[in-house]
């Protein structure tokens, strides 16, 4: 028996020699295209028997397989493009190198809006946060605003009928320009823009500068620029359906087809949403007359924190491209929307309609110059559509009048025109040198019955700018200058100096600059009388406003260590000469109308915003990544040393996403935080919250085809303001819901 244990022991090992000795690897080293750096944390697996590991901290693996041969190595890390390599598997120790390229999802995006030139992320000398199209496709948005403010902790939003009441760093909608690739976002309501006249599914990028970018863009860019890349035709046919459904009605279908091939390529986009809408209470608080006749608790009310509307949007756009040297296209936008508001609680609804056209065209001489041209159109209009008979009673030159309207009828609330024409050239010049120079003139036009002697005013602007930019493999300065006439304000300079010191690593960036908002055609020639309270009041705009101007400067910090990207930034931004209402003498002539107070436009206010932002990008493994930001902002009036209202102290976003990714099938599950500290409006105060969302996105690739599927919750622990109407909200969350989306792409 023993000799018989003894022959099956050696005849075991000798086996086990054998399969040793026939034993064959698979090793390599994952590295950064662009630093060749080692990628660890990788995951690296042979396609043919599943069998995986991942790369050590300098990048290396190694793979035993059972068999000699052909292999696919399928190697992914998140933020870079997953690579396929075929090799053949051998008893031999030789590495692979295996080189992997960023992904559109990392943080080496070309960006455009800080310089007006083209930049990679990592080198653009202006401190610019972006937003891709892919994060965009992921999030289980129901619309702009809710994806800029789940991702850029430093801005808030608190939309409404009226548009989106955005602030950047503590300063509202007014101080912010926003473009649409490059162009004015025209026409507003009370100073406040609608992001979603803009399809999301059509959005490629989202860039955002900020602090003062006058020099470069002129009026409003005190706060910050945002700018809405859309997308272009890709080579071929290409189409795509996005379709959105959440709670409470929410709906989102948009469709585009384009084609691009032979110098030509022609995109068609039709987008429609619709809302519910929803309350947040039943009651109001008491007007006050009511509380003079002694009601004081909360009343009834069919008013809802968010209204119902539908809207829809028609984009058009047609480009020539004979050659490398010329370009010349066209791009026109048609929009409406309605605001459906409960009959019993108004008369009318709200309808907003835009119209726009952009025709825009460059050439390229050489390497060294190119001159690019535009010229823009936008007519935005806002009306009332009565759905109930109703009498509106107002004054006109001391003379009271009277207007009935009936259900069907359209009532003109403003007409607003915008017209541009920009020249703009690009020199590549000696000794490291950029020089951008352009040129721009600006007509605006706004109607606004019984709001203005002859119901319409308008202005033009002129203007001209010079910027130059100097690099080195490890600096970049920026200077630029902008010179602006406008008719009633007269002219005025703001400059701008950027620099970034830095390698693939370690980068400090700093800015000093001036921003100035142009006074509107409201704030220089409003007449309006009203009679309201008790009493008869006239508004009056001021002819001799000056503009409001801001000197800003900011200084960031950013490290990038492979898998962990962390950046920090302080700023500082003082407004002067801000404008607001103050009651004057009221003239004899208005006296003797009737008038018994007057309020006038004047430069009175200066603000005074100082913070720091926090981001961190931590890509914790080739499937794992978490992302987190923080903004402090302290933004008070300079005169009274108070809060500015509506501003929290302390807001901060993170995510934390898990993703799997073939070359075909890709699994992605994200849970989203945001939150703010509470805030006041004059002496009421806002709580503060945090809100937590969970997406899961499954992505599939057929032949031509991509499909993505998404589900989500919002707001999971279902928290709700639910206070009485007439109060400002924490948020206009209605409570936990659920959506759904599918989006299919062919090209």
């Amino acid at each position: 028996m023993s000799k018989i244990i003894n022959l099956l022991f050696f005849l075991l090992v000798g086996m086990g020699v054998v399969c040793a000795q026939r034993t064959y690897r698979v090793r390599g080293i994952v590295v950064d295209h662009d630093n060749g750096t080692p990628v660890s944390s990788a995951s690296v697996q042979i396609k043919e028997t599943k069998i995986g590991t991942i790369t050590d901290l300098n990048g290396k693996f190694s793979i035993e397989v059972p068999r000699e041969g052909d292999a696919h190595v399928e190697i992914s890390y998140m933020g870079y493009k997953t690579l396929v390599v075929s090799i053949v598997a051998s008893l031999s120790n030789d590495a692979h190198r295996f080189v992997l390229e960023r992904s559109s999802e990392s943080l080496d995006e070309i960006v455009v809006t800080g310089t007006g030139t083209a930049h990679s992320l990592k080198r653009v000398p202006v401190r610019t946060e972006l937003i891709s199209g892919k994060q965009i496709e992921q999030m289980g948005a129901a619309n702009i605003e809710e994806i800029l403010a789940m991702v850029n902790p430093s801005m808030s939003f608190s939309p409404n009928a009226m548009g989106s009441f955005m602030k950047i760093n503590g300063l509202g909608n007014d101080y912010i320009l926003i473009l649409v690739d490059g162009k004015r976002m025209y026409g507003d309501m009370g100073g406040n823009s609608d992001l979603n006249r803009i399809p999301l599914s059509n959005i490629k990028q989202i860039e955002i500068v900020k602090g003062a970018s006058s020099s470069l863009y002129g009026s409003e860019a005190i706060a910050g620029v945002i700018n809405i890349i859309t997308k272009t035709p890709k080579n071929g046919i290409s189409a795509s359906n996005d379709t959105y459904l959440g709670a409470y009605g929410q709906f989102r279908q948009n469709n585009q087809v384009s084609y691009k091939a032979k110098g030509w390529s022609t995109s068609s986009t039709v987008s429609y949403k619709t809302s519910d809408g929803w309350q947040l209470s039943s009651v109001e608080k008491p007007s006050r007359k009511m509380i003079r006749k002694g009601q004081k608790d909360p009343v009834p009310t069919l008013a809802k924190a968010s209204n119902e509307y539908q809207d829809r949007s028609f984009i058009q756009s047609l480009r020539f491209t004979p050659n490398d040297k010329f370009s010349l296209g066209a791009t026109g936008t048609i929009f409406d929307k309605e605001v459906i508001y409960p009959v019993a609680y108004k008369s009318y609804n709200s309808y907003f309609t835009d119209a726009n056209l952009s025709i825009d065209g460059a050439y390229t001489f050489s390497e060294k110059a190119k001159i690019s041209f535009e010229g823009y159109y936008d007519n935005y209009k806002y009306k009332y559509l009565y759905n109930q008979k109703y009498n509106i009673a107002y004054n006109e030159n001391g003379i009271q009048h009277q207007k009935t309207f009936y259900s069907g009828d359209e009532q003109l609330n403003t007409n607003q025109i915008l017209r541009t024409a920009k020249l703009n050239g690009v020199f590549v010049l000696p000794l490291n040198n950029t020089l951008s120079v352009g040129a721009e003139h600006m007509y605006e036009f706004l109607e606004a019955p019984f709001r203005f002697k002859g119901n319409d005013v308008n202005a033009t602007t002129t203007s001209a700018y010079a910027q130059d930019e100097w690099s080195t493999k490890y600096v970049t300065l920026v200077a630029g200058v902008r010179y602006v006439n406008h008719e009633a304000f007269g002219s005025m300079f703001t400059p701008k100096v950027s620099a970034m010191v830095g390698n693939s690593w370690i980068k400090l960036r700093s800015s000093l600059g001036q921003g100035f908002k142009a006074p509107t055609l409201k704030e220089l020639y409003y007449y309006y009388e009203k009679e309201g309270m008790g009493s008869h009041y006239l508004y009056l705009g001021n002819k001799d406003l000056k503009p409001q101007e801001s000197t800003y400067y900011d200084i960031s910090l950013e490290l990038d260590f492979n898998k962990l990207n962390f950046s920090v930034s302080a700023y500082h931004n003082k407004v002067n000469n801000m404008i607001a209402y103050k009651v004057i003498p009221t003239p004899v002539s208005a006296e003797e109308m009737g008038v018994k107070i007057t309020k006038q436009q004047v430069n009175i206010d200066e603000a005074l915003t100082e913070g720091v932002d926090v981001a961190m990008d931590w890509r914790i493994c080739s499937f794992l990544q978490f992302n987190a930001g923080y903004s402090y902002v302290d933004a008070k009036d300079v005169e009274t040393d108070k809060v500015l209202d509506g501003v929290s102290e302390h807001k901060a976003n993170t995510q934390l996403s898990w993703l799997h990714q073939t070359k075909h099938i890709g699994f992605r599950y994200i849970i989203q935080g945001k939150g703010q500290s509470k805030r006041f409006y004059g002496k009421e105060e806002v709580d503060g919250f945090m809100l937590w969302n969970f997406i899961a996105n499954h992505s599939f690739t057929i032949n031509n085809f991509k499909f993505n599927a998404k589900v989500g919750v919002d707001n999971l622990f279902d928290y709700m303001d639910d206070k009485p109407y007439g109060y400002h909200y924490s948020t206009l969350s209605p409570g936990r819901t659920f959506f759904a989306g599918l989006q299919i792409y062919f090209n």
